[in-house]
């Protein structure tokens, strides 16, 4: 994590990152870390958790939700 070179002048691409509550620690850190990031650079980041683990389907359910609000707007 610490590794990664962010540049202040590079405006980053808005971020939607979830991740579930009973995610290993690792994936809580890191997302945890990104949304840190962004919001020092103020770049856009939302970051939601959902119940559960590291499940495909409740993400799918999430990632849809997200893209659905997205193409609304």
């Amino acid at each position: 994590m610490e590794k990664d070179k962010w540049d202040k002048k590079i405006t980053y691409p808005d971020l939607y990152l979830q991740f579930g509550s009973e995610e290993r620690s690792f994936f809580k850190e890191e997302a945890k870390h990104l949304k840190a990031k962004y919001d020092e650079l103020g770049s856009f980041c939302e970051l939601k958790k959902f119940t559960g683990g590291h499940d495909y389907i409740k993400w799918n359910e999430e990632f849809v939700k997200t893209i659905s609000k997205l193409l609304k707007t």
